[in-house]
């Protein structure tokens, strides 16, 4: 046969072609896939690894290797490295970098270089890195707290303020965290405090508890008085946690100022006995820090009693029927007084079958400790309403006294019979 009459195959070049494409295709998606996995791998690792942890560094350096453009796993491999001994400052500094160039418009990245540069000693560039990490997040309180404490450490005290300030008003979390930075700072100097709230409402009600927290009832009353009315108002449920916090820590005096704007205790005042005529309602239930108290005990009977009073329309009555506890304190009021300051109490008494070795009287503690300051003579029986005054000096830090019915100690099995009316207790400074 002829060569010519040979069956010539010929090349399917579409067939081959897309063959070809079909094949790159697939080596393309599985190196995309595999970028894609790798890179999550990578990021995987850098979300649940915490740069303080033993392995940080090693773990970080794999994730980075996994995925080197993840600006986390760049992250926690330059946090790691600056926990680490052996460490170059230089190249920490030049990890902060990479992260920062991967992710430019994270402010967490910049802070974090800032502080790497300062502490390399790098303290112009640090500044420019934090004021950029503030740029980049005006609004948020973190990056104002870091410069502010930045500005602190390097003694730029005006700058620092205003950071903290801007802080303040931007987020509750970091308040307490910079008044103790500043409270500590300034050697517990609270004007630089108020200095930092200035006029906002919200630092201020944050202010007023720090200070009543730290003992500093004056302090704390004082930035609590810049509030306007209606802003005393809306905040009356802190106001009444104050009242609280000062009666309890023994502030009385501020506790009364408190108490009075909430309304617990309108019309007390600060040397005065409240109700003194009991021409007021006597409530068991009332909130009140500075008024009469009346704590229910066996075989006592306190009520108001509209038939005997000295003046007004009525007096306390106090029957007693066999009460044999070696003392009584269950009707007092507690008073917020001025220290080293010389008062008289005053008040007017009937008695009715009296019978007893330790009869009642009227005592008068010092509040803060409950020791004896002085007791009237006893009330003994009488027909007549009588008159007794009390003088006595308080110390040089009294914040308040606590007025009580008490009886004269005569030992456990002494019974006390009898009924008292008590009436018209005043209150007076002497000058």
């Amino acid at each position: 046969m002829d060569s010519s009459d040979k069956p010539v195959n010929f090349i399917d070049t579409k067939k081959q072609l897309g063959r070809v494409i079909q094949l790159l295709a697939i080596v393309l998606a599985v190196l995309f896939a595999w970028l894609s996995v790798k890179w999550q791998l990578g990021n995987m690792l850098a979300e649940n690894t915490s740069p303080v942890s033993p392995d940080a560094e090693k773990v970080a350096e794999y994730a980075v290797w996994l995925a080197p453009d993840d600006p986390l796993a760049n992250w926690v491999l330059a946090a790691s490295k600056a926990r680490s001994i052996s460490s170059n400052s230089e190249q920490i500094v030049e990890s902060f970098k990479n992260t920062v160039r991967l992710s430019p418009y994270d402010f967490r990245w910049w802070l974090e270089l800032g502080s790497a540069l300062e502490e390399n000693d790098r303290i112009e560039q640090a500044e420019v890195a934090l004021n950029k990490g503030v740029v980049l997040a005006p609004s948020y309180a973190y990056p104002r707290w870091r410069l502010g404490n930045f500005y602190l450490r390097r003694g730029k005290i005006e700058s620092a303020i205003n950071e903290f300030r801007q802080a303040l008003r931007h987020n509750t979390i970091y308040r307490q965290q910079i008044f103790s930075v500043l409270w500590n700072y300034f050697d517990q100097n609270p004007e630089v405090l108020i200095q930092t709230v200035g006029d906002d409402s919200s630092a201020i009600v944050d202010l007023a508890t720090f200070f009543a927290a730290r003992g500093r009832p004056d302090e704390s009353l004082l930035v609590w008085q810049k509030l306007s009315p209606e802003e005393k108002n809306r905040r009356e449920p802190i106001a009444k946690v104050l009242a609280q916090g000062l009666f309890d820590k023994k502030h009385f005096r501020s506790a009364l100022e408190f108490s009075r704007q909430t309304g617990l205790d309108a019309d007390a005042e600060i040397g005065k006995v409240q109700n003194g005529g009991f021409e007021s309602p006597i409530d068991r239930e009332s909130k009140a820090y500075f008024d009469w108290k009346v704590v229910p005990v066996e075989k006592t009977d306190v009520r108001l009693d509209a038939t005997q009073k000295h003046n007004g329309r009525r007096s306390l009555r106090i029957q007693f029927s066999g009460y044999s506890d070696i003392q009584y304190y269950h009707v007092y009021q507690t008073v917020a007084i001025e220290p080293s300051k010389k008062y008289r109490l005053s008040f007017w008494y009937r008695a009715e079958k009296v019978k007893s070795a330790g009869p009642p009287l009227i005592e008068v503690l010092n509040a803060s400790d409950y020791k004896l300051l002085k007791t009237s003579k006893p009330l003994e029986d009488s027909a007549e309403w009588q008159k007794q005054e009390i003088e006595f000096t308080t110390s040089e830090d009294a914040e308040g006294i606590v007025v009580r019915v008490g009886r004269v100690v005569c030992g456990s099995q002494c019974p006390l019979f009898g009924t008292i009316w008590l009436d018209d207790f005043e209150l007076v400074e002497i000058r």
